[in-house]
């Protein structure tokens, strides 16, 4: 279940447009200054976004690494790796690999994420507690009046800091190693607000307090609040926390796999690139995975393909010619148009010497829609549908409720079906481990500089299996990058 974390409201209710790094004009106070701040630290590391990327020659050999930059787009950090079209994603760098691997492993597990949301929300409180009793004292409210904000305000940070450190104690070993300076930053500026808050509460009890030297303790601890509150924000960066710019994942591109689909003795080439990402899941890795899969090929060859499969000409009997076919995608399913000549013979005379006469003949466009659907057992299946036949009636008749509309619709599916086989793709581009674990979800059609497929799925395997899945991926780069 996805946690939103509340400075997204608080956000919105500011007048910050996310993405963009804008604010009203002239906002004042603690919280107006602190979003000003985070909306520029936004930008400037969306700017960084659109770094060079990864490229593989064709020889193997690896030419270029990718860069990689920590998004601000979801619970989980988000490793660029490949490109953000992730129909032209190229190869796997041993420097992808590792950040992925160490990412992993800093990555906090569901119980985490809920005690940072819940240690986000204490200090935003806290800040809230602050900025009214900074209010009290603007005003020269009454002692008593600052005295009780006060205490509010004394239980508020005590409480952030408390589940603060609570957090901190939650740390696995490798989190604790690989975290450790963003830790001690969250560490020193957490003691810089306890001695802030002692000044403040000292100057408030005081015999005789003086508003304006109140004043002036709110202040630094108003500054020592929002530097504490952006190292949190830091950290549970670093963890792969969700922040307020929206959903994201751990994300690492596969390597391109070619394969090879052999349909009426044509083989047609498909390139499948593929992405896994880890999700949020209690109790297991799971790992989101989208693989892509160009159906060029496909869609330059599918006239000659149909026209093995339906093309016929019996001397006295039914004669069929496909003149031409297109395929294309109507998102979320292909559409296929045929043109095809029908005629039909029949012979009169005697046996070897029958005279052939044509009783009818015409042209006709049929229009078959097929739309992926993926059935509880996991495995794909194509539902077929006329859009449009736009025929002379004697081969309207046929594309409507005769064998040869039937045959049309059976054979585009089939081809279709053959080319877009998940099995083979999954087989293709993940490791072993992974590949028995793997379930599709959901596929779709595109159009991107060609046809393309696209599947969603799921794998879920244990973090014995996740381990292996790194050093096959590992293993796969080096025989990539080792010269033949």
């Amino acid at each position: 279940m996805q946690r939103i974390v509340a400075s997204a409201v608080q956000l919105r209710n500011f007048g910050i447009k996310i993405g963009f790094g804008e604010s009203r004009p002239g906002k004042r106070g603690l919280r107006g200054r602190l979003l000003m701040r985070k909306s520029c630290l936004y930008a400037w590391m969306l700017v960084g976004f659109a770094g060079a990327l990864g490229a593989v020659a064709q020889n193997n050999t690896m030419i270029n690494q990718p860069s990689i930059g920590s998004s601000l787009h979801g619970r989980h950090a988000w490793i660029v790796i490949g490109g953000p079209d992730r129909l032209h994603m190229t190869g796997l760098a041993t420097e992808d690999l590792k950040a992925f691997d160490r990412a992993l492993a800093l990555q906090a597990t569901s119980e985490q994420v809920t005690a940072y949301d819940a240690m986000v929300r204490s200090t935003e409180t806290a800040m809230d507690e602050l900025e009214m009793f900074q209010e009290q004292v603007g005003k020269n409210g009454a002692a008593p009046q600052v005295s009780s904000s006060a205490r509010a305000l004394d239980q508020a940070l005590e409480k952030a800091r408390g589940e603060n450190k609570q957090f901190l104690g939650s740390f696995s070993k490798p989190q604790q190693s690989g975290l450790r300076e963003l830790t001690l930053k969250v560490a020193k500026a957490e003691s810089d607000l306890a001695q802030q808050s002692n000044l403040l509460d000292q100057e408030v009890g005081g015999a005789n307090p003086d508003a304006r030297e109140i004043a002036n303790c709110a202040k630094n601890l108003d500054q020592a609040l929002t530097n504490f509150y952006d190292q949190q924000f830091s950290l549970g960066k670093g963890m792969g926390i969700e922040d307020v710019m929206g959903a994201g994942d751990l994300s690492l591109s596969l390597p391109p796999a070619k394969s090879l689909i052999n349909l009426e003795k044509q083989p047609i080439a498909v390139t499948v690139d593929g992405t896994i990402s880890k999700v949020a899941a209690e109790g297991h890795n799971q790992f989101k995975l989208e693989l892509t899969a160009d159906l060029s090929a496909l869609q330059q060859n599918i006239s000659d393909l149909l026209s093995s499969k339906l093309n016929k000409s019996e001397r006295c009997g039914e004669q069929v010619a496909v003149h031409g076919a297109s395929l294309t995608a109507q998102a979320p399913a292909s559409l296929v148009v045929t043109e095809l000549h029908v005629a039909r013979w029949t012979c009169f005379g005697s046996l070897g010497m029958e005279n052939p006469n044509e009783l009818a003949e015409g042209n006709g466009t049929i229009e078959l829609k097929l739309t992926p659907m993926v059935e509880q057992d996991h495995k794909l299946q194509l539902v077929p549908e006329v859009n449009r036949i736009a025929a002379d009636s004697f081969v309207a008749e046929q594309l409507r409720s005769g064998p040869l509309g039937a045959a049309l619709r059976e054979e585009t599916s089939r081809l279709l079906l053959s080319t877009i086989e998940t099995g083979t793709y999954v087989k293709a581009i993940l490791p072993s481990v992974a590949q028995d674990y793997s379930s599709i979800e959901k596929a779709e059609f595109r159009e991107a500089g060609g046809l393309r497929v696209v599947v969603d799925g799921t794998i879920q395997i244990s973090d014995e299996q996740v381990k292996l899945l790194v050093n096959q991926l590992r293993n796969r780069l080096s025989a990539q990058a080792s010269p033949h």
